[in-house]
């Protein structure tokens, strides 16, 4: 079995927990919950999104798996440190030419509904996966030809080309697994997933734009550690203010707080300090940018545009030391980290203005969406743009609104953030499309896809690079720095530093969080 993730390889893994210990793992004011578990332990937690659904196959994006992470299980899953690590496979095996990936499974593995899973429920969730109206897994498993049943206990892979990601990719919703009575029966899992999972919950009520309730499992859960609290529940708390009330009076046990402003992790500082929370911050991989869309600004005006930005001023100044500064895309540890990186777009007004005169742009106005009420960066956006004479119109939305704004192409330029997937390659693949490149007969898209064939980690790593520093030629992208996760957590929770997955800083797997007394 070789470890395989968004992280490069066995070695960058460890350097990256090393940059963990550094800040403390997850750094803390005070102590874990380390007593006895309470059986009758509750937990309310505080969540910047709502699921639209809980089908893993129909996940529309990232900010869903905490929510199905608690009822679907995965035939693998990733440890903090970025490492890919068994699930519901024990380990597997690639074949020489990396065309074939076999996994072996578990065998003590019941889905609450009461039946079992084995080879056929992989194969039976593949074709579901690939075929299923809605689906949103297809580009994951696009290198996946077929599933073989092996034996019971034994599943094969069959690529038709070399993926050393897949084990990777199959640790998210591609590699969910619904039961076979549910996948037989086309079961709506949209609002209720009901007992289709072998995950240690059940979703007991779900409001939409309010929150999700979880229940345990009927069952006892084939992983012993998972599954330890009675309730656990979701608030949707969007507002900051609101958010910062509500753990001053008790009301939640956990609370992400956002980087947007530095004044708030010094706010939440200050909490930790009272006594009753701990202040656990952990690096993730998520970048603070700004994107720009190809099919409206062409490549001169792109590249004049990040150069009219004075970085260091965002993430330096307004982000106040809260977001790890960078000029590339990937944080170091992370697969397409360019070592010794040489930005090619610097900060430099007058060759921005130089620039947009190449390209015949003398009056050029464009539109900056962001989520309203995190106006600080787009307003030294327009301010820098202006200097060079750019005119910038300002667009506060709420959130599904600037989504769906960039996603029917509306917008010019998007002041976000750039999410790694589980996979180098659907990482860049993710940003190549969002940003609108033309993905016919390019040769950033040729250096992206070639990754695939690099089997080797060490040899990997450089290839993910040197595809990596071809996206950012491609000046897509304007990076500022990196985000650190932020959560207040109460004092007796124990499990909630093994909960937060490195890839982005609002991911958690709360399976084996407990209440402790």
């Amino acid at each position: 079995m070789r470890t395989t993730g968004i992280f490069k390889t066995a070695v960058a893994a460890t350097a990256l927990a090393c940059t963990l210990a550094a800040c403390g793992g997850t750094t803390e004011s005070g102590g874990d919950g380390t007593g006895a578990v309470n059986p009758n332990g509750e937990f309310v937690i505080a969540s910047i999104t709502v699921p639209s659904g809980f089908d893993p196959h129909k996940e529309l994006h990232g900010g869903e798996r905490p929510f199905w992470f608690l009822v679907f299980d995965r035939l693998t899953q990733m440890n903090t440190q970025g490492e890919i690590e068994p699930m519901l496979a024990t380990e597997w095996t690639v074949a020489e030419d990396g065309k074939e990936v076999t996994f072996t499974l578990r065998d003590d593995v019941t889905f609450n509904d009461g039946s079992a899973f084995d080879a056929e429920t992989v194969k039976a969730n593949f074709e579901r996966a690939k075929s299923i109206e809605g689906s949103m897994v297809l580009p994951a498993l696009e290198t996946v030809d077929s599933v073989e049943v092996v034996s019971p206990t034994e599943v094969k892979f069959v690529l038709n080309t070399s993926n050393p990601e897949l084990p990777a990719i199959l640790a998210g919703p591609a590699g969910a697994m619904i039961s076979p009575d549910a996948v037989k029966n086309k079961t709506d899992l949209s609002l209720d997933p009901g007992t289709a999972g072998s995950g240690p919950y059940k979703v007991a009520k779900f409001t939409p734009s309010e929150g999700v309730v979880f229940s345990q499992a009927d069952d006892e859960n084939w992983d012993e550690d998972a599954g330890q609290l009675k309730k656990l529940e979701f608030k949707f708390i969007p507002d900051e203010r609101t958010l910062v009330s509500a753990v001053r009076a008790g009301e939640i046990d956990a609370g992400y707080i956002s980087p947007f402003r530095g004044a708030s992790i010094k706010e939440a500082e200050g909490i930790a300090k009272q006594g009753k929370y701990n202040l656990k911050t952990s690096p993730s991989g998520v970048l603070n940018a700004t994107l720009l869309r190809t099919t409206r600004l062409d490549k001169d005006v792109r590249q004049a545009i990040i150069q009219a930005v004075d970085r260091k001023q965002i993430a330096e100044g307004l982000m106040q030391g809260t977001c790890s500064a960078s000029d590339q895309v990937t944080r170091e540890g992370f697969a397409g980290h360019i070592e010794d990186f040489e930005d090619p777009f610097p900060y430099d007004p007058a060759a921005a203005k130089d620039l947009l005169a190449k390209a015949g742009e003398k009056n050029l106005k464009i539109e900056i969406g962001y989520i309203a009420g995190r106006d600080e960066i787009p307003q030294v956006i327009k301010e820098n743009l202006g200097e060079v004479g750019v005119t910038a119109e300002l667009s506060p939305l709420s959130s599904v609104e600037v989504l769906s704004a960039w996603r029917a192409g509306d917008l010019d330029v998007w002041n976000y953030q750039a999410t790694p997937d589980l996979s180098f390659k659907l990482s860049a693949d993710q940003l190549l499309n969002t940003t609108g490149v033309d993905m016919k007969d390019q040769a950033v898209l040729s250096a992206v896809a070639s990754t695939l064939d690099v089997v080797d980690d060490a040899d990997r790593a450089e290839a993910d690079a040197a595809a990596m520093q071809k996206v950012i030629d491609e000046a897509v992208v304007v990076p500022y720095c990196h985000f650190d996760a932020h959560w207040l957590v109460a004092k007796d929770v124990s499990g909630f530093d093994e909960a937060m997955l490195p890839y982005a800083q609002y991911m958690l797997d709360l399976r084996d969080v407990a209440r402790t007394q």
